[in-house]
């Protein structure tokens, strides 16, 4: 067994949508212990004072990932003042930590690698604090361009990045930026998991179902939406996913061929993908979307489908297994994809989502975080 991982992640281990982090986790419990520190609860989600919890989980493997969900701590991203903001950060940060030392004794973890999961503010305060022989930050988003936590935490983030080990990164923008100020960043780009989305598929389908996976939210290209709906009627448009922004359903909802059906677990997904012709990735361009690794790339690949996306990041690894162009040549590359007669490409898409399984991602993890 190789080093202890005590990993400070943002998003819930149980949920509606798959997570870079908690899969790699997954993988990694194949190795290495793990103690997962999940979403640290406010008051404000709790309404009542809630005392940690340790709980196990299994992977699909049947290897033991140790979750702690925190105890509840003050509310604190509606604070304008940085110095109060920084104040009930501490306090919230001891709280946090008290709760890490107590399930790292139970567990008998002693001098763990951190890897601080999107959670800088706390990282800073908790470096050197949880007995760990090295502490690396994992960044999949573009902090200065997340309207729910840039006020405040993107200035924490600098100096995080400067004082941890390292950094592991999920697409080349964020490589860019956070190499500014931690020199050995590295990126793992985002993975699928195979046994979850091995298709049954043998040759492309002809359905003309056009689907999305992933959240609805402020990221989506509505006009170029609206057009590829409107010049392609025969085809029905399937979103799958957790809706965010209700401007983005509104828009959209009195479409006849258009269809929401909500988050599905992860392992109800390979039932839409099996059944679509085309994936599409509708994002609009800006600062955040172009530090995007989507996950949902490689989830339609797994299938062989065709994918179509805007030019919002730099997906040229892909070459021509997908259709990509500017906002305005959507509709056009839409309209390729589905009258595409390819069964080399079918399967050249499928190879290629297989070398990005999350094994592998999690063995080029485990070398970082060990080197």
């Amino acid at each position: 067994m190789k080093a202890d991982i005590v990993c400070l992640g943002l998003p819930q281990w149980e949920g509606n949508y798959q997570k870079s982090t908690i899969e790699l986790m997954k993988e990694l419990s194949a190795s290495h212990r793990i103690l997962y520190v999940e979403y640290t609860r406010t008051l404000k989600d709790t309404k009542i004072p809630k005392g940690a919890v340790l709980t196990k989980k299994y992977s699909r493997n049947g290897d033991v990932i140790n979750v702690l969900t925190p105890p509840s701590t003050f509310p604190m991203n509606w604070i304008d003042s940085p110095k109060v903001y920084d104040k009930v950060l501490g306090l919230n940060s001891k709280i946090l930590q008290n709760s890490i030392l107590k399930a790292m004794q139970k567990l008998d973890i002693n001098n763990p690698i951190i890897l601080n999961a999107f959670q800088p503010a706390f990282g800073l305060k908790l470096l050197g604090k949880l007995h760990e022989k090295a502490a690396y930050y994992y960044c999949y988003d573009e902090m200065t361009e997340a309207n729910w936590c840039k006020k405040h935490n993107a200035n924490y983030e600098k100096e995080f990045l400067s004082k941890v080990k390292g950094a592991i990164v999920t697409s080349e923008g964020l490589k860019n930026t956070k190499s500014k100020y931690q020199i050995n960043t590295k990126m793992i780009q985002n993975g699928v998991e195979m046994e979850l989305f091995d298709t049954k598929r043998t040759k492309p389908v002809k359905n003309n179902v056009v689907g999305y996976l992933g959240t609805i939210d402020n990221r989506m290209d509505v006009p170029a939406l609206k057009d590829s709906i409107e010049k392609f009627p025969h085809l029905d448009f399937i979103f799958v996913g957790r809706i965010t922004d209700d401007t983005v359903f509104k828009a959209l909802e009195n479409y006849k061929n258009v269809r929401f059906v909500g988050a599905k677990k992860p392992e109800e997904l390979g039932f839409y993908l099996e059944n679509m012709q085309v994936g599409i990735i509708p994002f609009v361009k800006n600062k955040f979307t172009k530090n995007i690794f989507p996950m949902k790339i490689n989830q339609y690949l797994a299938f062989g489908i065709p994918v179509v996306s805007t030019d919002f990041a730099n997906l040229d690894d892909f070459g021509d297994l997908i259709y990509q162009g500017s906002s305005n040549q959507f509709v056009e590359q839409l309209g390729r994809a589905v009258l595409e007669e390819n069964d080399y490409k079918f399967n050249e898409r499928i190879s290629f989502s297989m070398s990005n399984s999350w094994k592998n991602k999690a063995l080029e993890l485990s070398n970082i975080l060990q080197s």
